[in-house]
């Protein structure tokens, strides 16, 4: 995976079979183009590195393109360039010795994880660990110029609670609960599965066209998130749950026909 004692970081890892094989690498860079290949040799105390550009076969195109590390958000190992892989075939642990932390992109995008290595917070790009265990990423070689903000989960937490009391401060009205409004702040974050949990309370207490309609989009999003996980099943789940609160939902209702469709074809 990643080898945070070596100033260079091996562009190949071992197969099923004990062959080696090149580690796939996802180059995102501060413009938001991202290129896939494979790295002979990256050495991260240099200025740039080469990056073999691949075809989505993960086969070798012939191109080479060169970076600077001063350009770039970061350096991303992962699992497929597609995002198709085999959970059993990984196994997703925390480093014992990481420091855990959160990091807060430019670009918006936050990631929670663990930073390797003693030296990472004087080095100009560290390798970083994701927490999340359904991520396409093994790991990180972050561009530290590239981050907004690096917090520690303590600092997050507060920042969040901020946050979400100064969006219900803002949008409170007469009529809409503080729980309508947290699931209104989760929404709005993309955080679908914490929206659907305070749509649901306020269901509980009353239940209206109104918030039916906000629990059906909120569901609908986390049914369309599996899909992106390819978790086909769950998926179907959720879409059968917008179904029951909107039966006429169009695009539920294509959605339901395409994944019982496709899980029948995995079956057989």
């Amino acid at each position: 995976m990643l080898y945070e004692s070596d100033s260079r970081s091996r562009s190949e890892e071992g197969g099923d079979n004990g062959e080696r094989r090149r580690q796939r690498l996802a180059v995102h860079d501060r413009e938001g183009k991202v290129s896939y290949g494979f790295s002979m040799v990256m050495n991260r105390q240099s200025e740039g590195f080469h990056l073999e550009i691949v075809d989505k076969y993960n086969q070798p195109t012939g191109k080479s393109v060169h970076f600077h590390f001063k350009d770039l958000k970061a350096v991303f190992y992962v699992k497929s360039y597609d995002g198709k892989f085999d959970p059993e075939k990984y196994d997703h642990s925390m480093p014992e010795n990481g420091v855990p932390l959160v990091l807060l992109f430019e670009d918006g995008e936050t990631i929670k994880g663990h930073a390797l290595g003693h030296q990472w917070t004087r080095e100009p790009r560290f390798f970083f660990v994701p927490e999340e265990n359904t991520s396409n990423n093994i790991g990180i070689l972050v561009e530290r110029a590239a981050t907004k903000q690096i917090l520690t989960p303590g600092e997050y937490k507060k920042m969040q609670q901020q946050e979400v009391e100064d969006f219900i401060s803002q949008h409170a009205k007469a009529g809409i609960s503080r729980e309508e409004l947290l699931g209104d702040f989760h929404f709005g974050k993309h955080n679908y599965v914490q929206a659907l949990r305070h749509y649901r309370e306020v269901r509980e207490k009353e239940d209206t066209a109104h918030i039916r309609k906000k629990l059906c989009t909120a569901t609908y999003n986390v049914a369309v998130c599996h899909i992106r996980q390819h978790d086909y099943q769950r998926a179907l789940r959720y879409m059968e749950l917008v179904l029951e609160l909107d039966p006429a939902h169009e695009q539920a209702l294509r959605k339901v026909d395409q994944l019982r469709e496709h899980l029948v074809k995995h079956r057989r």
